[in-house]
């Protein structure tokens, strides 16, 4: 029997398993078999080796933030929290991170050396998770996801072989790296992952700081604030354009309220920032908003606006939907079911529709020039991201809450020239088919991969679960 030298919790049946699985969501959330937190690669490998013997699903968890995938009794919960090293190399312009590193920490120690690199939105979510799905980045525009960063990435296999892929590998290793970057659940658990890093100062911000403007907007003129949005795309490469759907909080005048919001940052200077979101400045669109303000932050502070969204319990999840266009006609349509649905339930009223823009043309041209390393996101052109966060305190308003996504997912996907919809890996739900994420060429190429490294199905992965079998 395998010795673990390392800590081990043994789930008693009567404290809580939010105390020792830290997840966002209480979606899918139930007692592991045991949760074991690695303090080395050494204790990874016994983990795999105790798990094989004890027939148990391996679950590698850094951040915690995805609520589709299940815990139960024949789980071990593998916490790679003290995995966290971060080491940035600024000679060649590179950082390390260690398999439970958050994007937080990797932020701070970026930006506190005058570098940036792609990472997503939310401090909590772990770097090695968001580059498993592709990666959405506030840098999109500029630099694709955060996959096509990646130089190199540190995994132990299911039979317990320590290999470090890259893009030079060759044969079932260089199809390993290519499947980790944006398909890789369960493949392996990574335990470290090297980026490329950028110098601040190519952005070009006064201060390096980033400029956004926001107009808030009551409700009466949703068709005003869709209308503004699509008149802003295309759009610059340094911009990102966000509508959100979203009630005032309760701390507000009008608390509960529902408004629109139209944010627009630019990460470049700002003086171009100001041509480019000209038309949040025209006199008619600022009297009839409710708010229009012009902010700077440093960069290492812009996640904490979604520090609300960050923090842990309750019923959480998050739906995507890649589009290449959106018509004025289905944001009202949206914003209206989405008035109907949190004013029915009043547990929910912390839902949010939001609608982010980038320019995708960067992402197309990384395609184009490394086909072999941007197959498994297939909507690079599509530079319209649908996101809902929905949020619930209450487990009966769980289905509910899915069904609401779905139909707004759907009123959006009704204005698409053609019909093959397309979701987020990162945003992967429950019940999501693979082939809303992949093509059947890459189902199938990802089965294959899956049987050459993981042949026994140690690890949970969505191309062995039958819920997402298309």
């Amino acid at each position: 029997m395998v010795q673990l030298n390392c800590e081990v919790i043994v789930p008693d049946h009567k404290t809580p398993t939010q105390t020792y699985v830290e997840r966002w969501s209480k979606i899918d959330l139930h007692e592991p078999a045991l949760v074991v937190v690695p303090d080395s690669e050494e204790d990874v490998i016994d983990a795999i080796f105790l798990a094989k013997q004890n027939g148990l699903i391996l679950m590698a968890a850094g951040g915690g933030t995805s609520p589709a995938v299940p815990l139960n009794s024949k789980t071990l919960y593998l916490n790679l929290k003290k995995l966290n090293d971060v080491i940035l190399d600024r000679d060649a312009e590179t950082i390390k991170f260690g398999g439970g590193a958050l994007t937080g920490q990797v932020v701070e120690t970026c930006t506190s050396q005058g570098f940036y690199t792609t990472w997503a939105n939310s401090n909590v979510v772990g770097m090695t998770g968001s580059i498993l799905g592709g990666g959405n980045s506030p840098f999109n525009g500029l630099h694709g996801l955060i996959m096509d960063q990646v130089l190199c990435v540190r995994i132990i296999t299911a039979g317990g072989e320590k290999l470090e892929v890259g893009p030079s590998s060759k044969g079932e290793e260089l199809s390993l790296f290519n499947a980790i970057c944006g398909a890789g659940q369960g493949l392996g658990v990574i335990v470290s992952t090297t980026m490329k890093v950028f110098p601040l100062s190519s952005l070009g911000m006064d201060g390096d700081k980033v400029w956004t403007r926001r107009v808030i907007f009551p409700a009466g003129e949703i068709e005003l604030a869709a209308s503004t949005y699509v008149r802003m795309q295309p759009q610059d490469p340094n911009f990102v354009t966000v509508l959100m759907f979203m009630r005032n909080p309760s701390d507000s005048p009008a608390p509960g309220c529902p408004v629109i919001m139209i944010a627009a940052s630019y990460y470049g200077p700002h003086k171009k920032a100001e041509e480019a979101a000209s038309v949040l400045f025209e006199k008619d669109l600022v009297g009839r908003a409710i708010q229009a303000v012009t902010v700077t932050s440093s960069l290492a502070r812009v996640n904490d606006a979604m520090a609300p969204l960050s923090g842990r319990g309750d019923y959480k999840d998050i739906a995507s939907a890649w589009l290449r266009t959106s018509a004025n006609s289905s944001f009202q349509s949206a914003f209206n079911e989405w008035i109907t649905f949190t004013d029915k339930y009043q547990d929910a009223k912390r839902c949010m529709v939001v609608h982010a823009a980038h320019n995708p043309q960067r992402s197309v041209l990384i395609a184009q020039q490394r086909p072999e390393r941007s197959g498994y996101f297939d909507a690079r052109e599509r530079g319209n991201c649908l996101l809902l966060f929905s949020w619930a305190t209450k487990l009966q308003t769980v289905d509910p809450m899915r069904a609401f996504a779905k139909k707004v997912k759907a009123i959006y996907r009704q204005d698409q020239v053609d019909e093959s919809p397309r979701t987020f890996a990162n945003n992967l739900q429950f019940d999501t088919k693979l082939d809303e994420i992949y093509t059947n060429t890459q189902i199938e190429e990802l089965k294959r991969v899956r049987s050459r490294w993981d042949n026994d199905g140690l690890f949970w992965s969505p191309i062995g679960d039958k819920r997402h079998s298309p």
